[in-house]
């Protein structure tokens, strides 16, 4: 849900849905008086594979607040289709949702996902779950989780920019401050001063011990998306104690919060416990000042948008990895569903 913050009037609903083959349409609905009534559903957007299944996932509207183009709406999506990697699209209305262009390519999303590197475990992370923020002057902050800056080998998280409303946007780069480490579940905002807050997870206080998976929380703040500072806001929990989704996975939910109150960014996020009987906590931190003492430029990092020199094996291995980590994210989220052989005829949609 989105609620229109240059027209107290509408709200904006966007979502996919699982049809029985594994098509997944993106469906909008609105509210013209706030809320109260709401318009009927209709389908913005189908996607269409050259062969198979085409699907959407992680549909989110942002609205321009302010610039030459305040008001119009940009709709970010994920398209996997059959046998591809993921991408990155975005979608924009001029006219608060009634008609919609044509989708727009930001990038290919790399990730293979979050393991233990010292175990078997896998996280359920943020994989095929983008995030949107928009900032002053309609520029437009997108970040998601790729593998290319390391060849395929552990999730950084990228982040892009465009200046234009979503027409056209930066390449890639990193921005997470330890490469050495997979970083994951990315969540933005952006204040009304126009300084960048992005939420994530990465695994730096892990240890070679098999016992436990330590991982960390942290926000890093911009002011140019260049230069970053970086804050702990919690360090060396045991992420191994967190709820198991499908085939034990590990699994503290992949949509957080993050928002600001005046010069404060404030976090919403979720932390594993070792309690049994509730292995997870909902919790809110207020950071009233953050540390720059860690601040550095991406150029120092020497991250580009382009794959390292990789053989064609390597090559091959990293697409391998990265479909599979897709597949892997997206079984996890299908709807238990009847053996379709011995049952009647599932609905025709199935919400996710």
């Amino acid at each position: 849900l989105t609620a229109d913050p240059t027209d107290a009037r509408y709200v904006y609903a966007v979502w996919d849905r699982l049809d029985v083959n594994d098509n997944g349409p993106t469906l909008f609905a609105r509210s013209a008086d706030a809320g109260l009534s709401w318009e009927p559903t209709r389908t913005i957007y189908t996607p269409l594979a050259p062969a198979g299944a085409s699907q959407t996932i992680g549909n989110r509207i942002v609205v321009l607040g302010d610039g030459p183009e305040r008001g119009v709406l940009v709709n970010i999506l994920v398209q996997i289709d059959n046998g591809s990697s993921p991408t990155l699209r975005v979608m924009r209305s001029l006219d608060k949702g009634v008609s919609w262009g044509a989708p727009i390519t930001v990038a290919a999303m790399q990730s293979v996902g979050t393991r233990d590197p010292d175990g078997t475990a896998t996280v359920r992370d943020g994989a095929i779950v983008p995030t949107v923020a928009a900032g002053p002057g309609g520029v437009l902050w997108l970040a998601w989780q790729d593998a290319r800056f390391s060849g395929g080998q552990r999730d950084a998280i990228a982040l892009s920019r465009s200046s234009d409303g979503g027409r056209s946007w930066s390449a890639p780069v990193a921005v997470n401050r330890d490469a050495s480490v997979a970083a994951f579940t990315p969540t933005l905002h952006v204040r009304g001063d126009g300084r960048i807050g992005l939420l994530h997870y990465d695994l730096r206080s892990n240890t070679t011990s098999t016992a436990s998976l330590l991982a960390d929380l942290w926000l890093l703040t911009s002011s140019d998306g260049v230069t970053w500072s970086e804050t702990a806001l919690q360090r060396g929990f045991d992420l191994g104690n967190a709820p198991t989704s499908r085939n034990g996975t590990l699994f503290l939910g992949d949509y957080h919060g993050l928002t600001s109150s005046g010069a404060s960014f404030v976090a919403v996020a979720v932390l594993p416990n070792a309690d049994a009987s509730n292995r997870s906590d909902v919790v809110a931190q207020r950071t009233e000042t953050l540390a720059g003492a860690l601040a550095q430029t991406l150029a120092r990092h020497g991250v580009r948008d382009e794959l390292p020199t990789l053989s064609t094996a390597q090559r091959e291995a990293f697409a391998a990895a990265a479909m599979q980590a897709t597949r892997r994210a997206m079984s996890l989220r299908r709807p238990l569903q009847p053996d379709r052989a011995t049952t009647a005829a599932p609905p025709t949609g199935v919400p996710r």
